[in-house]
């Protein structure tokens, strides 16, 4: 059963990443098109690929802001003082007999 959702989740990312990449080289090929104005196909299609990335964008930028949130946050709960303590003579004990 682990096997089926991993694939499922590795699927779902793929065909994500092929709907951001196509949609951008979408838009970038066909900015100069011959535009008829009134129910350009070319157009709506446009919106829609700008319309996806939007919508993706901002669906990605939540959890990955959330994950770099929580990583400082563990960063700085782990972290372990440094303390320098700078070494002395009468911290290493030498008598000073002279």
């Amino acid at each position: 059963m682990h096997q089926k959702n991993r694939f499922a989740a590795i699927c779902a990312t793929v065909l994500v990443a092929a709907a951001l990449l196509f949609s951008v080289f979408f838009i970038a090929l066909e900015t100069n098109h011959n535009c008829s104005r009134e129910h350009c196909a070319i157009c709506h299609q446009i919106q829609t690929c700008q319309t996806l990335l939007s919508q993706l964008s901002s669906a990605c930028a939540k959890p990955a802001g959330l994950g770099v949130l929580c990583f400082f946050a563990l960063l700085l709960i782990l972290r372990r003082p440094y303390v320098s303590v700078a070494s002395s003579l009468v911290s290493q004990k030498v008598k000073l007999l002279n």
